[in-house]
């Protein structure tokens, strides 16, 4: 009698079972370690630091301050940064501070820099951006306050009567961009409503209409002659709106001050607006999304 031989699907299970299962996991394990080698490498903020003060132009200097201010406030947005060692957080605020040192004259960076301090909502934050407010630069200026507000919304306990009294000063600042976000801030207390009421009849447009906006969130009625303004269709075409959707956001804000404000004569108005345009025009599309009439 013959002897039996070995079946032929022997050699196929082998192949199926462990063959092949060795050369994939060989092909992944490769492929890892090609992609690890070559891969550019997560950057920390202090990695971030270090490009910012070593860049070689200033394009490359703005591009790394970008970066850096992206990081850090997401590093804030994940509670991130609260978790780090005190040392680690020391490291940081000299990094920044050494920054704006360096590259004193650098307006572009140093704006970055400020916001940044300030949305870290750390009492260190405090003293860089109370020096920028002085600075000669008025988007310098602009971005210590804005960053300082933000510091305040954070640490209240940070924010002193001397420091409102100086912020206050900055509501006859020559760059209109500087008296609309210091009244912004301001409105909200209400021992400097007064001088925010001021600018109901400044020269500049928008910084009147944003002083109305904020007196009318308060319930402050002085804002009712300016705040009808919003709902004047020769007067938003005045503004000249580049585009709808900014036409619409103007709009919406004043309605919204309106409603707030809760004046019969001013809601009124918004009504004889909202009939008086037409669906039909690009114009009436967007002044009726502003009024709520269509939707946004």
């Amino acid at each position: 009698m013959a002897t039996p031989q070995a079946k032929p699907q022997a050699v196929s299970h082998m192949l199926w079972f462990f063959v092949f299962p060795c050369l994939i996991f060989m092909g992944w394990a490769g492929y890892r370690l090609f992609d690890a080698l070559i891969r550019p490498k997560p950057q920390d903020v202090f990695t971030k630091l270090a490009e910012v003060r070593d860049a070689k132009s200033s394009g490359d200097r703005w591009q790394a301050a970008y970066g850096l201010s992206q990081s850090l406030q997401k590093m804030i947005h994940d509670d991130e940064l609260a978790k780090l060692p005190e040392a680690k957080k020391t490291e940081i605020f000299e990094g920044l501070e050494s920054l704006l040192k360096l590259h004193g004259s650098d307006a572009r960076l140093k704006k970055y820099v400020l916001l940044t301090l300030g949305q870290m909502g750390d009492a260190r934050g405090l003293d860089p951006l109370h020096q920028g407010w002085s600075d000669p630069d008025s988007e310098t200026r602009f971005y210590s306050l804005w960053g300082s507000f933000e510091l305040f919304k954070k640490e209240p306990s940070l924010k002193q009567s001397a420091h409102m009294s100086e912020v206050a000063g900055y509501l006859n600042d020559a760059d209109p961009a500087i008296r609309k976000i210091v009244s912004a801030f301001l409105v909200q207390d209400a021992a400097y409503r007064d001088p925010v009421a001021n600018l109901l009849t400044d020269q500049d447009q928008e910084v009147r209409w944003n002083a109305a906006v904020g007196l009318a969130s308060v319930g402050d009625h002085r804002a009712k002659p300016v705040l009808r303004e919003f709902f004047d269709l020769e007067k938003l075409r005045a503004v000249g709106a580049k585009t709808s959707k900014d036409l619409a956001q103007l709009v919406a804000t004043g309605f919204e001050a309106a409603q707030k404000l809760n004046d019969p004569e001013i809601l009124a108005a918004a009504e004889a607006l909202k009939a008086r345009v037409s669906q039909e025009t690009p114009e009436g599309r967007a002044v009726l999304k502003g009024l709520g009439a269509i939707g946004r």
